[in-house]
């Protein structure tokens, strides 16, 4: 199963970069270069502002501050790698401001160092114990290196801090399904539908997979269905409810699901199959036949088979009489 929570990754640099303006300099100088490239970076002028910057730092102007707007405009031209030397300096020469850290992590996160975001994090996290992002990816990056422990107890305390986070949920529950804790994992899920006001589709989905891994096939479909009162035209959903209805020996829900789902579909011949096989199997080969029929018009050609042999079964004398 494909965690759905990390399709949803966005850098922080990239919606709130953060320009730190100067504060009074005890030597005088000429111009102030850092809150000249400052207005040229509130004007989007990153090209420009990086250039103020540099003579900042050629001019000796608040230094750590002029590295960290620095690689705000290198992330802003996306110069990822220069960025990431920029706020490593920053970071250097202050190592007590927090925010080059959390970029930091952000970064080595996005270039797949997942041991060294950890690091970045975790001193973010020592300077600011309130943040709940932070913690997020911090644990986020440690699933990545499977350390399933520490990927929970960094997603717990994030969730605690702020229990809206969605993607925070996804990742606690699929660390408990990396170690067939199944219990564990559907109670992450069950808080999230509890707790969070941004519980989606993708939520049910994954609660509905988790319940099926642990063979409770009727809660399972229950999650699935209330996913799909979300979410109506995922149709290869829909054929699993289908089939798990089958599993339990309900042909008429399983059934009942199938042309319910027609009107979301946008692959209505798949469907259309599938009820054909359903007629099928029930011996109602008249309506099996029509609906191949319909499910062939539509370009499902491997519906020949079930009409070829829906044609097989129906009286030779007495095609037209269709129950």
């Amino acid at each position: 199963m494909v965690a759905w929570s990390l399709t949803f990754f966005s850098f922080i640099f990239l919606v709130s970069v953060q320009v730190q303006s100067a504060p009074n300099s005890a030597t005088p100088v000429q111009r102030d270069w850092l809150a000249l490239g400052n207005a040229f970076y509130d004007s989007a002028q990153y090209e420009k502002a990086a250039e103020y910057y540099q003579n900042a730092l050629k001019a000796g102007q608040n230094i750590p501050f002029a590295w960290f707007n620095l690689g705000n405009c290198q992330a802003q031209k996306q110069e990822y790698t220069q960025a990431l030397v920029s706020y490593r300096r920053a970071a250097e020469l202050a190592p007590q401001w927090s925010r080059p850290w959390m970029l930091l992590g952000d970064l080595y996160f996005m270039y797949g160092d997942y041991p060294q975001a950890i690091v970045a994090y975790t001193r973010f996290i020592e300077l600011e114990p309130d943040d709940h992002y932070a913690l997020r990816w911090k644990g986020e990056a440690a699933l990545k290196l499977d350390g399933q422990m520490e990927a929970q107890r960094s997603l717990e305390e994030s969730l605690k801090k702020d229990p809206d986070q969605i993607d925070a949920y996804f990742a606690l529950a699929e660390s408990h399904v990396r170690l067939r804790d199944f219990e564990a994992a559907a109670k992450t899920l069950e808080d999230a539908i509890l707790l969070s006001p941004k519980v989606n589709a993708p939520v049910y989905f994954y609660l509905g997979y988790i319940y099926e891994q642990s063979e409770q096939i009727k809660k399972a479909i229950r999650s699935y269905e209330d996913g799909l009162l979300l979410e109506p035209s995922r149709h290869q959903l829909v054929l699993k409810v289908s089939d798990l209805y089958l599993s339990l020996g309900e042909s008429f829900m399983a059934l009942l699901t199938l042309e319910t789902a027609l009107k979301y579909s946008s692959s209505p011949e798949e469907i259309l199959l599938e009820i054909g096989n359903l007629y099928f199997k029930q011996s109602r080969y008249a309506k099996a036949l029509e609906t191949y029929t319909l499910a062939y018009q539509k370009g499902a050609l491997s519906a020949q088979a079930g009409i070829e042999n829906s044609l097989a079964k129906l009286p030779k004398t007495n095609l037209q009489n269709r129950d």
